[in-house]
């Protein structure tokens, strides 16, 4: 029997007998009897926009509904061959985007804002190893638990997480950021066997809406790094639970995710120094403008986003303003990095 496909940003008012697919305690999807319900905000809450992918979805013969727009590359199945024990050596030392403000308060001079075009595709660009082996010593790629045993570093703006005791490190990051230590274990690959999940997501350019196809050049990588399964609930007609499982999150692959992260670290961090009066994830706000060669319209290059001609009221990493500064602003009305919540 063929469902009625329902997306709402309602979801958590319906009350219906079925099953329930919740994540970090929100519901995402409601199987009923003759209805799937789907949660509007994989779609930013463009209903219209919803629609329209789901149809795309339907004419490429796929069954169900898409949650976002991420739903049409996990359809690809592009796997490593990760196992439970990769994951867990990443699992307790794994960061995400680089996050500092190296000042607060009222910045009164001018000020530049660039970002890194579709910084997570051109991540993905370089592939990903397709089967890990345990690291021995002498191995050329790798990704590795490294024991910190330097206190001092060239540059006092190095992202905080490599001051740290035990950091992840892959090969080229330890000449990179001038770390000095030892490899406590990890995984090397060979680089004649990579995935190259980029080619793939590249390919709905010309499928899907425009908007569509930024927020999945955003986050097709988003379930390597996802820690939390989701709960999936049977309710009966009292909306009570009457039976309760544990599902995993098959797609999880802290090593690509690590990959991921590092080479977008590496890249913000050729363009931070004494100039940089923030760094937020794939942009950085800086006193001065970059050096051209790093300009340009293709991924992986920097585009000029802002100029604040008198500077900015910075409220802390990813909320500010322009100056002159309005104390009585509402908070959500401030500029804000898409990673930023109100």
């Amino acid at each position: 029997m063929k469902r009625e496909i329902i997306y709402t940003g309602r979801i958590d008012e319906i009350k219906e007998k079925g099953i329930y697919y919740r994540t970090k305690n929100k519901t995402r999807s409601i199987i009923t009897k003759d209805i799937v319900y789907k949660n509007l905000s994989g779609w930013d809450n463009d209903k219209k926009l919803a629609y329209k992918c789901l149809k795309i979805w339907q004419d490429m013969g796929y069954s169900g509904a898409p949650s976002s727009p991420v739903s049409f590359f996990r359809k690809e199945k592009i796997k490593g061959a990760i196992k439970a024990t990769h994951n867990n050596l990443f699992r307790n030392h794994f960061f995400g985007g680089w996050i500092r403000a190296y000042n607060k308060g009222h910045i009164s001079r001018k000020l530049y804002e660039y970002d890194l075009n579709k910084a997570y595709l051109w991540a993905a660009s370089a592939g990903f190893p397709r089967k890990l082996k345990c690291y021995k010593k002498g191995d050329e790629n790798f990704c590795c638990l490294f024991e910190n045993n330097k206190n001092v570093f060239k540059r006092d703006d190095i992202p905080h997480f490599l001051k740290r005791k035990y950091i992840l490190v892959e090969d080229i990051d330890i000449d990179f950021f001038d770390l000095r230590g030892e490899i406590i274990r990890g995984f090397s690959y060979s680089k004649d066997d990579l995935i190259f999940p980029e080619k793939t997501v590249k390919k709905y350019k010309d499928i899907l809406p425009k908007k569509a196809y930024k927020t999945l050049t955003q986050g097709f990588w988003g379930g390597w790094a996802q820690f939390e399964s989701m709960d999936v609930l049977t309710k009966n007609n009292e909306g009570k639970i009457i039976k309760k499982r544990i599902q995993k999150n098959y797609f999880q692959n802290l090593v690509w995710a690590f990959l991921t992260v590092r080479r977008v670290h590496r890249k913000m961090f050729t363009i931070s120094n004494t100039d940089t009066v923030q760094v937020f994830v794939d942009s950085a706000i800086r006193t001065k403008k970059i050096k051209d060669k790093y300009i340009g319209e293709k991924i992986g290059q920097f585009k000029l986003k802002n100029v604040f001609e008198e500077g900015i009221f910075l409220k802390h990493a990813g909320i500010y303003d322009r100056l002159p500064f309005d104390r009585n602003k509402p908070i959500n009305s401030y500029f804000k990095h898409s990673g930023v919540a109100s």
